[in-house]
């Protein structure tokens, strides 16, 4: 038996760390709800795509999502120790799942153990799943990327199915793949 909870949270009336947070309260207090399927309001993506993530039975799950801005970096990254900071995957392998630390939540799964889990971290703040985290150079990471921290600090692996590629819209067309790869031969010629 599948459970299905499905909640509008307008980020115009909230906020998006408010409406996200209210999105995993909701979940969490649910009681029998598994996982959360995050998608943004300006995102294309295949009718199969939740069905594709949720199969892995993981805690995480993204597709990738690109920036709707030159360079259109995918929105998966690894944590960079030196930057103290997140960067971009320039590359990655094709149809594979994919080790990652942080992500964008314009299309993501989460299960609701995950949720839990960081629940029980020492400096979780009442419904702070989505609280921003400051970052270096005075600049705090964004929702999505401070949840994600949070879920490693949680020691939850997080994931990207490469094979899953969104549209992000910008104005009346979209950001894809082609864009990045536009984007980095451009970069490549320039150097």
């Amino acid at each position: 038996k599948e459970n299905e909870w499905m909640g509008d949270i307008s980020s115009i009336r909230q906020g998006w760390v408010a409406g996200r947070n209210a999105s995993a309260k909701a979940a969490v207090e649910a009681g029998d709800v598994d996982y959360i399927c995050w998608v943004d309001d300006d995102v294309l993506l295949h009718p199969q795509t939740y069905a594709r993530l949720l199969r892995y039975d993981e805690d995480m799950v993204t597709g990738i999502l690109f920036q709707k801005f030159e360079p259109f970096y995918p929105l998966i990254s690894r944590w960079n120790a030196e930057r103290e900071g997140f960067s971009p995957f320039e590359k990655w392998p094709e149809n594979t799942l994919l080790p990652v630390d942080g992500c964008g939540f314009g299309i993501c799964v989460t299960s609701v153990k995950l949720l839990k889990k960081i629940q029980q971290l020492p400096d979780f703040k009442e419904d702070g799943w989505f609280n921003q985290i400051p970052g270096p150079r005075g600049v705090d990471f964004s929702e999505d990327f401070s949840f994600c921290l949070r879920a490693k600090q949680a020691g939850v692996q997080l994931y990207a199915d490469t094979a899953v590629l969104a549209q992000h819209m910008i104005g009346p067309t979209f950001s894809s793949i082609e864009n990045h790869k536009a984007s980095a031969e451009n970069r490549a010629k320039e150097l």
